[in-house]
């Protein structure tokens, strides 16, 4: 495909996202094991990884003096989909932080530390749903006064919209290529009240 002149963009969007999603339907169907999804999103990974250096070695983005945390979801372990969306925000000119490797990192004392103007946190199943909804709600506290963007992706929200008031965030993005945009669309015109945001595209 790249031969072809495939961009990356297509190459992440096309088809590693959901060939990942194709594994989690595999391994819900009890069509395959625990190692073949992880031999199966190691591939994934490594692909993604030098596609991403190649892409790298020829872009030289222009900083947009805004930052994110990009974060699994406590306890989560499938990060294949958070590695593509910080690579979208580096490209966009964010400053990002965090990333699919931060899982033992904790986000409340990241954001003591620093202010982010948006966190982001990706959820694969239900089982850390309770759990990323107590974190939402700390990331806020330890924030404050200052208010934060909360970003929620991931298979679980994709499935399950409805749950993104539920734990709190302000934006569910589907498409990893628009969340920079959508972030920073949200932060532009303010956080206020306003309800949560559902993008598709």
């Amino acid at each position: 495909m790249r031969r072809k002149g495939s961009s990356v963009e297509t190459l992440y969007l096309d088809l590693l996202a959901p060939a990942a999603r194709h594994l989690g339907d595999m391994w819900n169907e009890d069509l395959c094991d625990f190692t073949d999804v992880t031999i199966g999103l190691g591939q994934l990974h490594k692909i993604l990884h030098i596609l991403h250096d190649e892409h790298d070695r020829h872009q030289y983005p222009v900083p947009n003096g805004l930052s994110v945390l990009l974060m699994p979801a406590p306890g989560e372990q499938h990060t294949l989909g958070l590695t593509m969306v910080s690579d979208f925000f580096q490209r966009a000119g964010w400053e990002v932080a965090g990333g699919p490797y931060a899982s033992s990192d904790d986000p409340v004392m990241l954001i003591k530390k620093r202010a982010y103007d948006a966190v982001g946190f990706s959820l694969a199943t239900s089982m850390g749903l309770n759990r990323l909804k107590d974190c939402i709600t700390a990331v806020r506290a330890a924030a404050a006064p200052s208010p934060v963007c909360i970003i929620v992706g991931g298979p679980y929200f994709t499935a399950h919209p409805d749950q993104v008031t539920h734990v709190g965030a302000d934006l569910l993005v589907q498409d990893a290529s628009s969340a920079p945009e959508l972030a920073q669309l949200h932060i532009g015109t303010g956080y206020g009240n306003q309800k949560a945001r559902v993008f598709n595209h």
